[in-house]
């Protein structure tokens, strides 16, 4: 009789709970980028950022240009400048099965900060995550995050 069993259950017993990348975007905990965006960026991967990150980092609507006084803001450029920062520091990391994680800096405008009719707007720089790992077809992924 074979043995079916993985090497891990083996070793830790049966999970308690298993969730897939399919349930995180389902439930969404996780945000697809594009395709088309993610191909612009030259990635060639499937990317997902948190919720937490696209929404802090990619969502910008009228209300937060009127509520912060920034202009010329939308979720598509600031989806498009995070995909090309990622890009970016893929290219100067190298392959992506030589790394598990990655961090980089991208320059955006908070949309919890509110400018005065003097003050100089210029965004501010934070630090995402990528996490690499392989899907099921044996691809890559891509999940950005802000880390911990």
């Amino acid at each position: 009789m074979e043995n079916t069993t993985d090497p891990l259950t083996s070793l830790c017993g049966t999970p308690i709970d298993v969730r897939t990348r399919a349930d995180a975007i389902a439930n969404g905990t996780q945000i697809e980028a594009p395709a088309e965006f993610v191909d612009r960026a030259d990635l060639l991967a499937h990317v997902t950022l948190t919720a937490d990150a696209w929404g802090r980092y990619v969502t910008w609507t009228n209300e937060d240009s009127d509520r912060t006084g920034v202009l010329l803001q939308d979720s598509d450029d600031r989806l498009m400048d995070i995909l090309r920062a990622l890009a970016a520091g893929i290219h100067r990391a190298g392959p992506l099965n030589r790394v598990e994680s990655l961090r980089f800096r991208v320059a955006c405008f908070r949309r919890d900060v509110v400018f005065g009719p003097d003050d100089d707007q210029d965004p501010s720089e934070v630090e995402l995550e990528a996490l690499f790992g392989r899907g099921a077809d044996g691809g890559h992924l891509i999940t950005v995050h802000e880390p911990r």
